[in-house]
């Protein structure tokens, strides 16, 4: 019997069933499908996340206790919020990592306003959002890693993200 992997909210699930859910690049094999597909990925979830608006419908703010964390609001929603000195907060804006546009996963604050957060190169948002809502850091480096369950980097709500071994992941992605 295959081993139970829970997920946010307690849902279950086996290493077979997430490969099942994440498609492999070797499944795709129109690379201007995939390039039109991740754009408008990329805009749907960009414009969610940068939104100005003070909660979306059905959105829970977490307030990051992890050391060196705890300016930082996530919102189920993947939005991030910074808490200023003078009480307000922020909305910081995601977009992807600079210089490495292929790679397919959100940052906070790329233009380093608040040099406090960078001590990490670009804090990835899937990686708060985890902290948040699933329960681990994964910048303390025990070995685990998150995974996005539809294989899309941009869609970073807690629901699309599991903590896996490494050795997990690494059968999730075989090929088949």
């Amino acid at each position: 019997m295959e081993e139970i992997i829970y997920g946010y909210g307690g849902k279950k699930y086996t290493v077979e069933k997430l490969k099942d859910l994440c498609p492999s690049s070797s499944e795709i094999t129109d690379q201007n499908k995939i390039e039109r597909e991740t754009h408008r990925l990329k805009i749907y979830h960009s414009e969610r996340y940068n939104s100005q608006v003070e909660n979306l419908p059905g959105e829970i703010w977490v307030r990051l206790s992890q050391k060196g964390w705890e300016k930082i609001f996530v919102s189920n929603q993947a939005r991030i919020k910074y808490l200023k000195d003078d009480g307000n907060f922020e909305f910081l804006n995601q977009d992807e990592d600079p210089g490495r546009s292929d790679f397919g996963y959100l940052v906070i604050d790329p233009e380093k306003k608040y040099p406090e957060l960078h001590e990490v190169a670009y804090p990835r948002v899937y990686k708060l959002v985890a902290m948040a809502f699933l329960g681990k850091n994964e910048y303390e480096g025990d070995g685990s890693v998150i995974h996005h369950i539809d294989n899309n980097g941009y869609d970073n709500r807690p629901e699309n993200l599991i903590w896996l071994t490494e050795e997990e992941h690494k059968q999730i992605h075989s090929t088949r």
